[in-house]
């Protein structure tokens, strides 16, 4: 009964860990059974518990999962690992980096942790990740860097600390596009431009 899977492959660990049920998931990975045969299962789209921990920034879940032996580089069906769904929160990334073996992993469309951190603003999140070794310049397939993807976003701040970091703000993309064309907010592409040129 431990090890059933609903219709799209998940266990009773996957949906404990992610409707936060801290008294479930924990006495589930008190069960030796479990801790050896469920802990990296991966249901249909290819997420472990452990991406599901990670998504919905259960830091302890992340913690627990990991010390009973989760596999921190599983990839789901999109290339995706646990890093990639840290949404801006330190703690999880300080606990998922120590496990992860490529800081710069890249999911199916080429985007790091740091592409997603600085598309969704996350400052501290992305400060982390450079600290940790992330490219500051690596290329998505589409050519977006991490300072392309925070200028769509309008993300100055983001922007700012990946220039201070030495992201290049003359890159281009697949479509001939610098970092600050990519901006659709006048004001906040007047503020980019205004950045990009200190940083030539």
């Amino acid at each position: 009964a431990l090890c059933a899977r609903d219709e799209d492959g998940r266990t009773l660990l996957h949906a404990s860990v992610s409707g936060g049920q801290a008294d479930v998931w924990s006495w589930l990975l008190a069960q030796p059974s479990v801790r050896r045969d469920l802990v990296n299962v991966q249901d249909e789209s290819g997420w472990s518990a452990l991406h599901v921990a990670a998504s919905t920034g259960r830091v302890a879940a992340v913690t627990a999962l990991l010390s009973c032996g989760a596999d921190a580089n599983a990839r789901t069906e999109a290339g995706t690992i646990a890093l990639h769904y840290h949404k801006g929160r330190v703690e999880v990334l300080n606990r998922l980096l120590p496990a992860t073996r490529d800081v710069n992993a890249a999911d199916e469309a080429g985007n790091t942790a740091l592409h997603k951190a600085a598309a969704l603003g996350y400052v501290d999140a992305a400060s982390t990740l450079l600290a940790a070794g992330a490219s500051v310049n690596a290329k998505n397939k589409e050519g977006n860097t991490a300072l392309h993807a925070a200028c769509e976003g309008g993300h100055v701040a983001v922007a700012r600390m990946l220039l201070e970091n030495g992201a290049n703000a003359r890159v281009t993309n697949a479509e001939r596009k610098t970092p600050d064309a990519m901006c659709s907010d006048r004001r906040i592409a007047a503020t980019l431009a205004s950045l990009l040129r200190e940083s030539i």
